[in-house]
């Protein structure tokens, strides 16, 4: 097994540290906000997430805009993902 240098382990203490901070912002968002933030920077359309949640795409891209706002500066990592 390699053995890792101190400064590999440094960067996946942080990248874990991230995806925690990342864990608890999505936990701020409301299940619907979850579903569709996830689901759209899985890839899927507004007018996708919006027939399936039966809501108009102008909707969909409310709750996307508000959800970025509520996870403000972590945002880019569910963004980033997609």
């Amino acid at each position: 097994m390699p053995c890792m240098s101190l400064r590999d382990v440094v960067k996946c203490c942080m990248e874990i540290d991230q995806r925690i901070d990342l864990i608890s912002a999505l936990n701020r968002l409301s299940p619907r906000q979850r579903k569709v933030v996830l689901l759209w920077a899985a890839g899927y359309t507004h007018k996708e997430i919006a027939k399936e949640y039966g809501l108009t795409r102008r909707r969909i891209g409310q709750i996307c805009a508000e959800s970025i706002s509520l996870l403000g500066e972590l945002s880019h990592y569910v963004i980033e993902d997609t």
